[in-house]
């Protein structure tokens, strides 16, 4: 098991947003998170970066508790956080980009992970020397994705990838995510689009007002998906 939420509570001072979630994403898994805005969707993926602190329960990567941990060092233990908007560096080229991804890794290291992105991305390969600014929002997504691989994480959490995006760059961008489980990186995802979510997850849990209902993705319940989304 790569994550498990045990009872997951976090919220804003007094504002409980996230209210007793618990889920498990397994080795080759992308597991979407569903909900439209306000779900508490970014708050969750926050909480378990360590961008906020969970005000109870357990976070687990890889059997070991991060719960107490800042982000940094959760960061260290192979957990990496694409937040929604990308923040990429719009003013340097995507090599200096991809390289801030790998900054603990030497130099060669980086050489050799930046070549590897450039082959699961080609389109990064062709823009290199480009200022990342000068990207199409897809490119500065699956930038931000290659980024956040550098490190050879072992679960990448995805805040609203497809948002704003053009229906053929969504389909890079599903594309892209299957790239990644290839490289052994697995995938929690938050996303509001349920057809996104029903094409691309092994499994999707729909959150409304801070709690979590779980269904499977991959059994031909995409009715009880959207039902459960639009209720």
């Amino acid at each position: 098991m790569i994550l498990e939420l045990k009872d997951v509570h976090a919220g804003y001072g007094s504002l409980s947003v996230i209210r007793g979630v618990s889920l498990t994403v397994e080795p080759g898994q992308i597991v979407t998170i569903l909900g439209p805005n306000g779900a508490g969707k970014t708050t969750l993926l926050k909480s378990l970066s360590g961008l906020i602190r969970p005000t109870g329960g357990s976070v687990i990567l890889s059997g070991t508790d991060i719960t107490r941990l800042p982000a940094h060092r959760r960061a260290r233990q192979g957990l990496l956080h694409v937040p929604e908007g990308r923040g990429i560096f719009d003013d340097l080229t995507v090599e200096d980009n991809l390289r801030l991804g790998g900054q603990r890794l030497d130099r060669s290291t980086q050489d050799r992970r930046a070549d590897e992105m450039y082959e699961m991305f080609p389109v990064l390969s062709e823009r290199r020397r480009s200022r990342a600014g000068l990207l199409s929002g897809g490119q500065q997504q699956i930038l931000a994705v290659a980024r956040g691989l550098m490190s050879r994480p072992k679960l990448l959490m995805i805040d609203e990838p497809t948002m704003g995006l053009a229906p053929i760059m969504v389909s890079e961008i599903i594309a892209s995510l299957q790239g990644v489980l290839d490289s052994g990186t697995s995938i929690l995802l938050a996303e509001q689009n349920a057809a996104v979510a029903t094409r691309v997850a092994t499994t999707v849990q729909v959150l409304s007002n801070g709690e979590l209902s779980e269904h499977s993705a991959d059994t031909g319940d995409a009715d009880a998906i959207f039902d459960a989304y639009l209720a």
